[in-house]
């Protein structure tokens, strides 16, 4: 059964949500006329040259922010760089004195976690040309200072013990200090550089550019698992790369492996130590 409102209903919804409405008295953007009186040079001395938000000039002329961004679209009034240095500048100044609490921080956490499991995280910014000149050189503002040895010490001693062990982000639960079993020896070693060429399956450097030997890595960083599908030549730039997003990490040698070398692996996971005969 359909509820029919009656008119007596109507009219009392419709004066509860004039009454309740956040934007009752102020001009609509729905029409099309913009009846607040700012001009083009106006606006951008607000928002360029004063850096005024787009929330602060709408509180100005008690207009909502929708309404100063189409008359930003009318005027051709380009929008401020988000990741430009200025905008960082406006943005640390306001954060200035903020207390994060520590839930915050631990839902920022795993938040950031989630987005290198995912393979996801990117940083929103980059330094530019002009700001990398700024911070080089004699333009660094430590360019030919030394430390002391008492700033050194203090140095030392404030960041001991902050990112060891569990307490540093990257932790495995101890994973490192697991011994290798006996197959992973120099024998081994060599035989994984000699199937890979001497040269890194990843950025494709010879280990006689090289200054050091190449690395060999553990494709599921299990340190007991030292078999030919498991292991892989790297140099050490990228073995590096390899301590995160490891999942991602993982699903790409299985298939940079299987498409070399023929190896064969059951749902990207477990490793058949037995290699396919080219038929």
């Amino acid at each position: 059964m359909n509820y029919i409102r009656t008119k007596a209903h109507r009219k009392l919804m419709s004066e509860i949500k004039l009454n309740n409405n956040p934007l009752k008295g102020k001009p609509s953007h729905k029409k099309g006329i913009y009846k607040i009186k700012i001009s083009k040079q106006e606006l951008q001395k607000l928002y360029h040259l004063e850096k005024k938000s787009l929330k602060d000039i709408a509180n100005k002329y008690d207009v909502n922010a929708v309404t100063i961004l189409n008359y930003m679209k009318r005027f051709k009034i380009p929008r401020r760089d988000i990741n430009g240095p200025e905008t960082r500048k406006l943005c640390a100044i306001k954060a200035k004195g903020r207390i994060i609490s520590e839930a915050q921080r631990k839902q920022q956490s795993i938040t950031v976690k989630k987005l290198w499991d995912n393979g996801t995280y990117k940083r929103s910014w980059t330094w530019s040309k002009e700001s990398r000149i700024k911070i080089t050189g004699k333009n660094n503002r430590m360019y030919g200072k030394h430390l002391t040895a008492e700033h050194k010490l203090k140095l030392s001693i404030a960041g001991k013990n902050k990112q060891v062990g569990s307490k540093h982000p990257n932790w495995q639960g101890g994973r490192s200090f697991e011994p290798y079993n006996l197959n992973f020896n120099a024998k081994f070693k060599e035989m994984i550089k000699e199937r890979d060429g001497h040269k890194c399956m990843i950025c494709m450097i010879p280990e006689q550019n090289l200054k050091y030997n190449l690395c060999i890595h553990h494709i599921d960083y299990g340190k007991e698992n030292s078999i030919p599908q498991n292991c892989v030549s790297l140099c050490r730039k990228c073995h590096s790369k390899t301590g995160y997003n490891r999942k991602s990490w993982i699903l790409f040698f299985h298939s940079l492996l299987s498409e070399c070398y023929n190896y064969e692996y059951i749902n990207n996971k477990a490793i058949i130590t037995i290699i396919r005969s080219d038929s």
